[in-house]
């Protein structure tokens, strides 16, 4: 069987080979990177297939299983939550449609980098799991199945679809991207940064690559399985995506009758259709387990319990552009070009920030806001009554709606993870000026400290260089202990507690920074997250999460004595502790418990926490957002061999629209997950010096750093 489907997978390579004479050819450079030259788009698509199967294929081949709703049926009922979560959300089908309504270019641009996929794994067999063989052949369908999965159901939807993203969604991880203009760049060109914060694993694993043809080149990275870049820059401009907080997909309670639900006061019957996944057995045999889809007015049905239902409403499932429109994007060589790309509006999520070698920078609260009649963003944040039709929306807003900031006077913009009205100061973006349930009014508490941050840096220099943007965005400088370290010292004072005056002499000493060697760093860590556990103990039940808190806009005041407030000035709110007693209080318990964990109260950060690449570990270097600082490492849950990092930075990159320009990049975990790739950590060794490494773009610099070369003949 497994010779049959290799025989069969190769006859369509060769059958590609016959129909394509551009003959694709990839230069790995020494960071495992392709850099992939091709004759036409198709040649193109069909290399970077290729390359992605070769860095990633099992994990490819997984995801596009799921994406399926057939992964259970290859890897065993330990998927079998996911499979019915897919098929439930209608992903596979949709998918289908979908290709069909691609436009004939594009929809050979898919073919073809499928067609690299299943090429590769018909030319080295040996390199593919034995189970996932089954998966084979991928089709163009399961590009847009993978995609409508990642973008829709994970990150706007958030439901997951059943993967381990326990940490992406209680930690306040987020991304930072940010814009220079020509008035604040030292050389007087446009700079950009980029910077996304994703977990490192499973399908939030960035890939990075050069893709170039004699019309186009493109250098950046998209999510692994995505056929086109999702960010990165050209010689003339680029951009950054940050996870912006739109409220685009909508949980709607639903009351049960006998014959269906509720709905304007009338008994609605559901829309239902009778599924079966296929499952493999530990033994070796194949089961098939039945359940019944059943949909409202709203969407599917996805939890059910004691005459209540759960119906999920997804933005953007009527669009199936979006991998055309990144596609669209990354070929504009002017801004016309690229607003154009962004007005199709196939993207339901992400901010969008620009900078391009005219000069132009760009903020864009990016996305298919639903177009709604009534409330705020915090009242459609919760469940929402679906027994009427006032809640129904069907549409959303137009793109002149959106908030957008074109080369403001500042000379900068920048997003993370906030609410479109931090994007610079002076303020230019008001609440005000948008619907209500557009965006949150304020910043939430884990979404505050973070931007000020970096609106502090930018705006404190006039002339920015790419080296001093580099090392901004390396700072690991905690804005919250600035803010109120103070505060927790003047009140240990008064305490009478050894532990207390040990604790605040170790707090003293620190220099507020989350480097591996900085001592009190982690009795802060600890000291705040306790802290705010403690504050909202009457808050959220035990049921919840603290990221029902850090999420939520009045935990602000629960922290802070001066909450954030519009009228302040900028840079001198949020400041001060909201309850002085509780955190003394806390200090002294911490105190106690430290010690026991680690040896010492004042143990270095990179004892308590740790980066892992590979076979490669070393100390970590900052923390998570919430603690204000621009580096973002997010600590995992503890595991047998310690405490490491499970998010954060991912792929890093910094670029100056020069001529030539001038561009330098990290992927902290390395570009590859497939066995025998050598060097996997050497990136996170760079990393962990607070460096990006040189990007080559010239042929000459590639090959004067070649690993290998492949010719796709």
């Amino acid at each position: 069987m497994r010779t049959l489907l290799f025989v069969l997978l190769l006859l369509v390579a060769v059958a590609h080979a016959q129909n394509d004479t551009s003959s694709p050819e990839i230069l790995w450079d020494t960071w495992n990177v392709p850099h992939i030259y091709a004759e036409d788009d198709v040649g193109l698509a069909y290399a970077f297939g290729w390359a992605q199967a070769r860095s990633h294929g099992d994990l490819i081949l997984r995801l596009y299983a799921q994406a399926r709703g057939q992964a259970a049926e290859v890897l065993g009922e330990e998927l079998l939550e996911s499979d019915t979560l897919a098929v439930t959300a209608g992903i596979p089908a949709r998918a289908q449609i979908w290709y069909e309504a691609q436009s004939e270019a594009f929809r050979d641009y898919l073919d073809a980098f499928a067609d690299g996929v299943n090429a590769y794994a018909a030319a080295h067999p040996e390199t593919i799991a034995d189970p996932l063989e089954a998966v084979l052949p991928v089709t163009g369908a399961d590009l847009l199945a993978h995609t409508q999965r990642v973008v829709h159901f994970t990150f706007l939807a958030n439901s997951a679809l059943g993967q381990p993203v326990e940490f992406w969604q209680q930690q306040s991880v987020g991304s930072n991207a940010w814009a220079v203009g020509p008035e604040r760049s030292a050389n007087g060109n446009g700079m950009l940064l980029g910077n996304p914060h994703l977990p490192w694993q499973d399908l939030f694993l960035f890939y990075e690559a050069h893709l170039n043809t004699p019309e186009y080149e493109f250098y950046g990275a998209t999510l692994v399985g995505f056929p086109v870049p999702a960010l990165g820059f050209n010689s003339r401009l680029g951009w950054s995506h940050t996870v912006n907080p739109i409220d685009g997909a909508d949980l709607f309670e639903l009351t049960l009758t006998e014959g269906g639900y509720l709905f304007d006061e009338e008994e609605r019957a559901f829309d239902t259709e009778e599924a079966v996944i296929r499952v493999l057995r530990p033994d070796g045999t194949l089961d098939e387990v039945p359940f019944l889809v059943r949909r409202s007015v709203h969407g599917p049905v996805i939890a059910q319990g004691a005459g209540r239902a759960l119906a999920l409403r997804v933005a953007g499932l009527d669009r199936s552009g979006a991998l055309e429109q990144w596609w669209e994007m990354s070929r504009a060589e002017n801004f016309e070009a690229f607003s154009a790309a962004l007005e199709r509006m196939q993207l339901p999520m992400f901010n969008v920030v620009y900078a391009d070698n005219d000069g132009n920078i760009l903020y864009l609260f990016n996305g298919l806001v639903p177009d709604r009649t009534q409330g705020d963003w915090y009242e459609w944040a919760g469940v929402v009554p679906g027994d009427t039709s006032q809640t129904l929306w069907d549409g959303y807003l137009d793109y002149d709606a959106l908030p957008l900031l074109l080369n403001p006077e500042s000379g900068f913009v920048q997003n993370a993870n906030d609410p479109p009205w931090l994007a610079t100061v002076p303020y230019a973006l008001e609440p005000g000026d948008f619907p209500p349930y557009l965006a949150p009014a304020q910043p939430p508490l884990g979404r505050t400290l973070r931007p000020l941050h970096i609106l502090q840096l930018l705006n404190s220099d006039d002339a920015i260089t790419l080296s001093e943007m580099i090392d901004y965005k390396f700072s690991s400088y905690s804005l919250l202990a600035e803010r109120v370290l103070d505060d927790l010292l003047q009140a240990a004072e008064g305490s009478e507690s050894e532990a207390v005056r040990r604790a605040a002499e170790v707090l003293a000493d620190w220099d507020l920074r989350f480097e591996h060697d900085s001592r009190g760093a982690a009795l802060f860590f600890l000291w705040y997250t306790t802290y705010l556990q403690q504050l909202s103990a009457g808050v959220v039940s035990a049921a919840d999460d603290l990221s029902e808190v850090i999420a939520n806009t009045s935990a602000l005041e629960l922290v802070f004595e001066r909450g954030w407030s519009w009228e302040a000035e900028p840079f001198t709110v949020p400041d001060g502790l909201a309850d002085s007693d509780v955190a003394v209080a806390v200090l002294e318990g911490v105190a106690g418990q430290l010690p026991s964990l680690t040896g010492a109260l004042d143990v270095p950060w990179g004892d308590v926490v740790r980066m892992r690449a590979a076979e490669l570990t070393l100390p970590a270097t900052s923390t998570d957002g919430i603690f204000g600082v621009v580096q973002v490492l997010g600590p995992g849950p503890m595991s047998d061999d310690g405490l490491f990092v499970a998010g954060g930075d991912t792929f890093v990159f910094a670029v100056e629209f020069s001529d030539p320009v001038r561009a330098e990049a990290i992927l902290t975990y390395g570009n590859a997950t497939q066995p025998g790739f050598s060097r996997i950590g050497d990136q996170l060794a760079r990393y962990a010096l607070d460096e990006l490494r040189p990007v080559w773009l010239e042929r000459d610099d590639i090959e004067a750093n070649l690993q290998r070369t492949e010719r796709l003949d």
